[in-house]
């Protein structure tokens, strides 16, 4: 039996073996060379189709975050706040107002210790009419300071007064004068004005708003129909002791404030007023602290409003709050203050412009240039004379000269 593992696989002659494989590794270099010949004209006919794509970046992933939903309650917002004037309850000034006069700097107009009580100033509440005495002389405007002319030209005029509606008032010794609105006027004598060698022929007159105040020494007489008839105030609680400087009208009071200086340098302040119910109220304030003298402060060294306090001095070191009398303390706001009433009242409080309403005070000009007002108009802007150049200011077109007054020589009063 031949040998099966002979048959299965015959043996192999190893030169045959080298033959197979050298043809085997010639036919591999012959392909090698013939895919690289190919390969070669291919990039040389076309090198573009050989070329590798760059593969475009990939495409950015965009997260959209879900919605925010906002749940916004409705508020309803507080109504603003009133100004100050609203809430202090000043007077609405409904008068319109005009720049009348040239503008001036106020700092240019300078006034002499001598020429501060040189002339007096009056203005209308509710109408155009200003009034300007000096030396005797009056001058009146009746188209709110746009024009002035002589009034009272045939009496020398001792005190002028002018009531909300533009009448306009001058007491000469014993007679009255009355000047309506448009320039007619009338003199009469006026009885309640006379005096006899024996008195001191101290005389004055006032208007506490419609009502004219005659004054004569101690005597007050009050008219309602223009100087034609007189009520006597009978027995005041004080008799009116002084008749130097003009009464001035507030919140339906008037007002007399003296000042003196005694010996020792010290200033005084004598104070009347005739209230609504014709009663007779004086007091004397200092410039210095006495016992339970009173004081008026602001409430507020800080706010553009405040109210007012007073205080007292009990002991020399030691203030405290003064007890409360009403008509007391409305003289002594009046002494420190001396308001200027028309369409609003308006005075000067450690160097600034303040307004006096019923609820309060607010400052209106903090830096005021002078150390008084003399009156305010209809428009309810501050008149103040500085040597006899009559300047008006308004928080709309500020400082304005409205006149410059020269006054005649006046003639010798005759004698008896």
């Amino acid at each position: 039996m031949p040998d099966l593992e002979r048959i299965v696989h015959p043996p192999v002659h190893p030169l045959g073996v080298l033959r197979k494989r050298l043809a085997l590794g010639t036919g591999f270099l012959i392909g090698a060379a013939a895919v690289a010949a190919l390969v070669h004209s291919m990039v040389r006919l076309h090198p573009e189709a050989l070329a590798v794509p760059i593969p475009a970046p990939p495409a950015p992933v965009i997260t959209v975050p879900p919605p925010i939903v906002v749940m916004i309650d409705r508020t309803i917002e507080a109504p603003p706040q009133p100004p100050p004037a609203v809430e202090l309850g000043c007077p609405t000034v409904g008068a319109a107002d005009y720049p009348i006069g040239t503008a001036i700097d106020p700092a240019v107009l300078e006034q002499t210790f001598e020429e501060q009580k040189a002339a007096t100033v009056r203005a209308a509440a509710s109408a155009p009419q200003l009034a300007v005495e000096h030396a005797g002389f009056v001058w009146v405007s009746d188209d709110d300071g746009r024009t002035f002319a002589r009034a009272f030209e045939d009496h020398l005029v001792d005190h002028i007064a002018v009531d909300p509606d533009g009448v306009i008032y001058a007491q000469s010794s014993d007679l009255l004068a009355v000047r309506v609105p448009g320039g007619k006027t009338r003199w009469r004598a006026i009885r309640q004005l006379g005096c006899t060698p024996e008195d001191r022929c101290e005389r004055t007159i006032g208007a506490r708003g419609k009502e004219l105040v005659v004054i004569a020494d101690d005597r007050i007489s009050t008219s309602t129909d223009r100087g034609q008839s007189f009520t006597s105030v009978r027995d005041p609680a004080f008799a009116w002791g002084d008749h130097g400087p003009q009464l001035f009208s507030w919140r339906g009071s008037l007002y007399q404030v003296s000042h003196y200086w005694d010996m020792c340098g010290v200033n005084d302040y004598p104070t009347y007023r005739l209230d609504t119910a014709h009663q007779v109220a004086h007091d004397t304030f200092h410039d210095y602290f006495t016992e339970n003298a009173p004081e008026l402060v602001a409430s507020s060294d800080v706010e553009s409003t405040w109210t007012w306090r007073e205080t007292c001095r009990t002991e020399p070191d030691k203030v405290s709050r003064c007890a409360n009398n009403a008509a007391r303390s409305a003289l002594l706001i009046a002494a420190t203050l001396r308001p200027a009433e028309g369409a609003r009242t308006l005075a000067v409080y450690n160097g600034s412009a303040v307004e006096l309403c019923p609820g309060g005070v607010r400052q209106i000009y903090r830096k005021f240039p002078y150390d008084r007002i003399d009156a305010v108009d209809v428009a309810g802007r501050a008149l103040v004379m500085r040597d006899l150049t009559l300047v008006r200011w308004s928080p709309l077109h500020g400082w304005r000269k409205l006149h410059t007054f020269s006054a005649p020589v006046p003639p010798e009063r005759g004698s008896d």
